[in-house]
């Protein structure tokens, strides 16, 4: 709530990333019944037409002031252009980083004029928190054997993916 409070009180627009559809409607309703603030839901029973889906897009970008669309990390992870919001919450953490960086990218896509701020929300000493290390473990490994801008004999060492292959995320 204090994170929102500080978005809203800045005017500002904001992505809510979580997982469950009950998550997600909770949040809706708390923001537009005590914050009142006008509050979007993108959820998997909405259709795959992307026109469908850049209209409710578009509501957001035309509200004057702070705003929040709230949707699960896969429906809103891809072909979503969303530079109207500033804000990322990861309410819940993903299994998967890519997924989660997906989501993110929606925000950080050209036309996007505003410093981006992402936030990751977790209790500590959980399964949120291994959650969390997992994926700093997997980012870890591909930034070892993905590289840019490197001389093409220095992409891969002999034993570069065999070394990331073999690292134990549990260890």
């Amino acid at each position: 709530r204090q994170l929102l409070e500080k978005i809203f009180a800045a005017n500002e627009k904001v992505l809510v990333f979580a997982k469950y559809i009950n998550m997600l409607k909770l949040i809706q309703n708390y923001v537009q019944n005590f914050m009142h603030v006008p509050s979007f839901i993108m959820t998997g029973s909405m259709p795959k037409d992307p026109m469908q889906r850049q209209a409710l897009v578009d509501q957001l970008s035309a509200c004057d002031g702070a705003a929040i669309l709230s949707m699960n990390p896969i429906v809103g992870g891809s072909g979503l252009n969303i530079t109207c919001a500033n804000n990322v919450i990861h309410y819940m953490p993903e299994w998967t980083s890519t997924k989660t960086d997906q989501a993110t990218f929606r925000v950080l896509r050209p036309g996007q004029k505003k410093k981006v701020r992402v936030y990751h929300l977790s209790y500590t000493k959980t399964v949120e928190e291994a959650l969390k290390d997992c994926q700093d473990r997997k980012r870890a490994i591909i930034g070892e054997v993905v590289t840019e801008n490197r001389p093409e004999d220095e992409i891969l060492e002999p034993g570069d993916l065999l070394r990331a292959l073999n690292m134990n995320p549990l260890s």
